[in-house]
């Protein structure tokens, strides 16, 4: 009967193996057998039982709820391999190379992992018991994994490499414990004890690092973006070349000691010890996180503001003139009488942005997000972003649009209603949910628009460019597409 199983399932292999294999040996699964070799390979849901398949190459290969139980992988090579909810019970992976494999609800029972390198492998919801092979290491990055570490003792324990993505380490004692390389992405690590720890090249990625004691540990490389170090003690510790984008310095202390680039140790000053200490004009405070700064009347000129978080702070008065604000968060920030004149705001974001007084002309506003900004009869706009505003707070149902420059606009659910766009030049804009009923769009270039849901039910779409534009479940029930360019994006 074993004999009958493993001929079923090398025919069965033969039919997964790539074209090239199949075309270059007369015998199908000459390549399988002999050389072991299928990296890339799609085998998802396949029986494997049994086989000798040690030394196999299976390199990135998708295995997802493939059949392995007693399956010999002794030395294969299983880096990046999906192995999510696959059977492996008493299978042997005796010394085999499943680094960044997904081994996520996979079934572990019985199956030998000695010697396996298991570095940056997801280990979530599988299972284990008594029989599972697994060395210490292994072992507790499963516990931690998938039961949690909140607490515990963990001085000095080695996890470099361990895959510790979204566990709950908060409070926990991690003191001088090696963590290299290990991936602790949008892990809570909150109050956790990291005095003398080794996070070089550790990804923390969105980590949560509220009030956590890394006095002295290496950071080197390590990637901070998004992460929320408030309150965390940094006295001593090695931060060079660290990735900070994003990263939340509020209150975190900081000492002679501590290796930090001068733009850092810049955008701390900033956060913690306000506009007076700091010279502005032409600074570089890109991706920094200044949620809710005081920095009224600053002279910003010139200064590299791109992406960076100000999320409600007040910037009234400030001379913000020529300054780089690509793709910064400004929602309900104080913008009142700010000097924005030449100022690049593409792709910005001004939800509910106070701009009343403010001068914006000549600033560059393509991709920017208008909705809900206030302004007034002091608020200095050029003709076009003007009327971009009026459109995204007010509508247009009904309007005479022929022929207007609409590039890069965001029009996110505007009414548009039987608005007349002939001709309208509308590349790239963001019409997501708008109303566009009954509207004329006839020749008009909507390249690269994103029209996600939006109602273009009657609409005319005679000889429009819609090349590469995205109509994912928008309503074109009734619509004119006669000449229409629909080319699909590449």
């Amino acid at each position: 009967m074993r004999l009958k199983s493993l001929t079923a399932n090398l025919l069965l292999v033969s039919l997964f193996l790539p074209t090239s294999a199949r075309a270059t040996h007369h015998n199908p699964l000459t390549k399988w057998i002999v050389d072991k070799d299928c990296p890339n390979c799609y085998l998802v849901g396949i029986s494997l039982d049994y086989l000798p398949l040690n030394e196999a190459n299976l390199e990135n290969a998708n295995l997802r709820t493939a059949s392995l139980r007693g399956t010999s992988f002794r030395n294969a090579y299983l880096r990046s391999a999906n192995l999510r909810r696959a059977d492996l019970r008493d299978a042997d992976l005796t010394n085999a190379d499943l680094r960044d494999a997904d081994l996520g609800d996979a079934n572990l029972v019985g199956t030998q992992l000695a010697g396996a390198n298991l570095r940056g492998a997801n280990l979530k919801r599988s299972t284990i018991d008594r029989t599972t092979v697994l060395i210490e290491k292994w072992h507790l990055v499963w516990e931690l994994v998938n039961q949690g570490g909140q607490g515990r003792g963990l001085r000095e324990v080695d996890l470099a490499g361990a895959f510790l993505k979204k566990v709950d380490l908060s409070d926990a004692d991690l003191t001088n414990a090696d963590l290299e390389e290990a991936n602790l992405t949008e892990t809570d690590l909150e109050g956790a004890i990291l005095t003398g720890a080794n996070l070089k090249d550790t990804k923390l990625t969105i980590a949560n690092l509220t009030g956590t004691n890394l006095a002295g540990a290496n950071l080197k490389d390590a990637d901070l973006t998004g992460a929320n170090l408030e309150g965390a003690n940094l006295e001593g510790a090695n931060l060079e070349d660290a990735k900070l984008r994003g990263t939340q310095l509020k209150g975190v202390r900081l000492n002679d000691a501590t290796q930090l680039e001068e733009k850092w140790w810049l955008v701390w000053q900033v956060v913690n010890q306000g506009k007076e200490v700091v010279e502005f004009e032409g600074i570089d405070l890109k991706s920094a996180v200044l949620l809710g700064l005081d920095l009224q009347g600053v002279n910003l000129t010139d200064a590299n503001l791109e992406q960076a978080i100000l999320l409600e702070s007040n910037l009234a008065g400030a001379n913000l003139s020529q300054t780089n604000m690509k793709l910064a968060l400004l929602e309900r920030a104080d913008l009142t009488g700010a000097n924005l004149n030449d100022a690049d705001l593409r792709g910005a974001i001004l939800f509910q942005a106070k701009l009343e007084g403010a001068d914006l002309r000549e600033a560059n506003l393509k991709g920017t997000n208008l909705i809900g900004t206030t302004i007034d009869s002091n608020t200095q706009l050029d003709d076009r972003w003007r009327l971009v505003w009026q459109l995204a707070n007010e509508g247009g149902e009904g309007k005479d649009l022929q022929d207007f420059d609409l590039e890069e606009v965001v029009l996110i659910g505007a009414n548009l209603r039987g608005a007349n766009l002939y001709d309208a030049d509308l590349k790239r804009a963001t019409l997501t949910e708008a109303n566009l009923a009954e509207a004329n769009l006839s020749e008009a270039n909507l390249e690269w628009a994103n029209l996600v849901r939006a109602n273009l039910t009657g609409a005319n779409l005679s000889e429009t460019k819609l090349e590469s534009a995205r109509l994912t479940d928008a309503n074109l029930e009734g619509a004119n597409l006669m000449g229409a360019d629909l080319t699909p994006p590449e």
